[in-house]
Order: C-alpha cells, then sequence, then structure tokens
C-alpha cells in the first residue's frame, strides 16, 4: 500500500481527527447497509431493497461531505 501526505498522523489536530474517525464510521455505515441492502435483494425483498438503497444513497451522501470537510481542512491548515 502506498503511503499518502495525508495519511492519519496520530498526533493530528483535533479537528482532522474527528473528521478522520466520521469518515471512518461513514464507511462503516456504508459497508452495513449495503450488506443489508444485498440481503434485502437476494430474499426478493425489493421494498426493503428500494428503502436501503435510498439510505445507501444518503449515506453515501454525508460521506462525501465528510470527505471534501476534510479535504479543506488539510488544505487550509496543512495538518
Amino acid at each position: 500500500m502506498a503511503t499518502s501526505q495525508h495519511a492519519f498522523k496520530p498526533a493530528s489536530c483535533p479537528v482532522r481527527t474527528r473528521l478522520i474517525a466520521e469518515l471512518l464510521q461513514a464507511h462503516t455505515d456504508i459497508a452495513a447497509i449495503h450488506n443489508l441492502e444485498l440481503d434485502a435483494l437476494l430474499r426478493g425483498d425489493f421494498e426493503a431493497d428500494a428503502q436501503l438503497i435510498r439510505k445507501l444513497a444518503d449515506a453515501r451522501i454525508r460521506r462525501d461531505a465528510v470527505v471534501q470537510e476534510l479535504r479543506e481542512h488539510v488544505a487550509e491548515h496543512g495538518c
């Protein structure tokens, strides 16, 4: 795995640490919703599948917002 200039640094600022925690949680949420969506699809529960697809889209929007906030913070503060 290649290292990145934006790799997690344990001594980073509290805002960056919070945003990274939010990003990790967002990815965890996306994975959990995706698994539920796949399960509903395999069971033929298309109503639940449709609801979970919407939840998955919302979770991805939240993730993208955190990524953008993190990028802006790192660019502005250099941490």
